[in-house]
């Protein structure tokens, strides 16, 4: 009876934990897929889509002066600066936007840019007014893992602090544009 047991644990030893082996498939096809991707468009093109008319509407008319915001993939940095009276911090999974000149992005600074993942915000609780995410989520692989990016970014919002997400839909067009005010909330 002891060498079965003996045998199962060693057997268990050796297979690989079915949550390593999915958490492994989903870093292997979001880095495929997103990062690989956006890596090759910020290299090649150097550039990503204007800034939208909603996310100029979150920043002039929702912060007082000295707010602090995060742009949460703020691809080439475009919207960090703009509004001059607000600090807003960039995070970039996609370290390759910021390796051209910075002559080419007047509106970018170095120091307004934490390259990171939104799973991981290097960031103390309840630290911004805002947070901006516009199309991240949507390139999270499942659901568990959008859930822990959104339970992340409340994290980092102040109580009555303010956020503005997208999402794009299958079909190609933006979607799920929402300002939403934090009160104490809790995803459990």
């Amino acid at each position: 009876m002891n060498d079965l047991s003996e045998g199962n644990e060693k057997e268990s030893l050796i297979k690989p934990d079915s949550k390593a082996i999915e958490l492994s498939r989903c870093l292997a096809l979001e880095q495929a897929y997103v990062h690989d991707v956006y890596s090759q468009i910020a290299t090649e093109w150097g550039a990503c889509s204007p800034v939208r008319s909603y996310v100029k509407d979150f920043f002039f008319n929702d912060f007082e002066f000295g707010s602090l915001l995060m742009d949460i993939g703020c691809g080439d940095g475009k919207s960090l600066n703009l509004r001059s009276d607000l600090f807003t911090i960039g995070l970039e999974k996609c370290s390759d936007w910021f390796k051209k000149d910075t002559k080419d992005k007047p509106f970018l600074s170095n120091s307004d840019v934490l390259i990171g993942d939104v799973l991981y915000l290097p960031v103390r609780d309840e630290f911004f007014d805002g947070v901006l995410c516009c199309g991240v989520l949507h390139h999270l692989s499942t659901t568990d893992r959008r859930i822990a990016a959104l339970q992340e970014i409340v994290r980092i919002i102040k109580i009555g602090g303010k956020l503005l997400i997208t999402v794009w839909a299958s079909e190609g067009r933006e979607v799920g544009v929402c300002w939403i005010l934090f009160l104490p909330l809790c995803f459990c």
